[in-house]
């Protein structure tokens, strides 16, 4: 994705006809390995130059465990989606949050055929070290690439040329990060206690979890628990601000993706604890359901939600539900109150009455 370049060598010349640059970000590195029993292959999303690219690529490995004295090899993968006959130049390099990028073999310059992919291979002790990668290490690890493409009329003078393999090993399953298969092996592992490290406890109730899955999910806890292990603190946490049976369906949520049975009156109060935590995807489900489920028992709940929170569509619709029910809600306790403590509320419900009659 630059200007167009020339190059020469002592046999042949070629322009530079394209360039890609992608970073793949790895979140919960390694409660994905402790998932991944059947040591599959992961692959990246597609990516390319531009969006109307029919060449796309991806990256492909299995995920190992880094830790340094290891003598295990990680291998990793490169593939495009098109068949074209291209020359390549590639380089893969890695990095955490808190390391300086470790590249991996810039000079891999090869023709590369129908069929083929671009390995790169490093000693996975070698790569603890160079990342400095420990207990502590935020358990994030990103993958990036760099590749370039050229074209040139005498481009198959070249003779490095690499050992012909198979596009696909049919050995080994291949995966998606974002797959069911995968969200479901991290949701059993909500009620199977082994490798839990931290104890939350509401109203004499105890919920147990794995920091690694939540600090994947949600940016508060891996605050909390980086904090936490910096003052040398222990693994448990008091929460009281949240009912055990909301807590325990946003759990259930960070470990399987999806909300099962959310009853009316519980997605304020979800809401509330997704807003806490920092999941978007749950205060998204919350929203939606308080949209689908207005009623006269509690529009005036989510209307100060709405209004608390921001939630301009959420607010519009309850205020015009307001307005329709005005009669059967204007009597109530709840209304007065509401009026009470935000009078502005009044002067809109005034203002919206008059437009509708117009």
């Amino acid at each position: 994705m630059g200007d167009t370049e020339f190059h020469r060598n002592s046999t042949f010349s070629f322009l530079v006809h394209d360039s890609v640059s992608f970073e793949w970000k790895i979140k919960s590195y390694n409660s994905i390995i402790m998932c991944n029993r059947q040591m599959k292959k992961i692959q990246s999303p597609l990516f390319s130059s531009k969006p109307d690219d029919k060449r796309k690529w991806y990256i492909e490995f299995v995920p190992k465990k880094i830790i340094s004295g290891s003598t295990k090899e990680l291998h990793i993968k490169l593939y495009r989606t098109d068949q074209d006959q291209i020359y390549v130049q590639a380089c893969i390099f890695l990095k955490t949050a808190t390391s300086e990028r470790l590249l991996f073999d810039c000079d891999n310059e090869c023709i590369l055929y129908p069929g083929q992919w671009i390995s790169f291979q490093e000693n996975i002790g070698d790569v603890a070290d160079e990342l400095g990668w420990h207990e502590n290490t935020p358990d994030i690890l990103t993958i990036g690439v760099e590749i370039r493409t050229y074209f040139h009329s005498e481009v198959t003078h070249l003779t490095s040329i690499p050992k012909q393999v198979p596009l696909i090993d049919k050995q080994v399953p291949i995966i998606d990060l974002e797959s069911r298969s995968l969200i479901a092996d991290i949701a059993t592992y909500f009620e199977d206690p082994t490798f839990k490290d931290v104890s939350f406890f509401i109203r004499n109730k105890e919920f147990t979890a794995h920091k690694n899955i939540l600090a994947s999910r949600s940016e508060v806890f891996a605050t909390m628990f980086r904090v936490k292990m910096s003052e040398g603190l222990t693994s448990k946490v008091e929460v009281e601000d949240i009912e055990p049976v909301i807590f325990e369906k946003m759990l259930r949520f960070i470990y399987s993706d999806k909300v099962d049975d959310l009853k009316p009156a519980e997605a304020s109060p979800l809401f509330f604890a997704a807003h806490k935590y920092d999941l978007e995807k749950l205060k998204n489900i919350c929203i939606k359901s308080l949209y689908e489920n207005l009623s006269i028992e509690n529009v005036i709940q989510t209307l100060l939600l709405a209004d608390l929170y921001s939630l301009g569509k959420l607010r519009e619709s309850a205020m015009k539900f307001l307005v329709f029910h005005h009669s059967n809600l204007r009597n109530t306790y709840e209304f007065y109150s509401m009026v009470q403590s935000h009078p502005h509320f009044a002067l809109e419900l005034l203002q919206l009455q008059a437009s509708s009659k117009l």
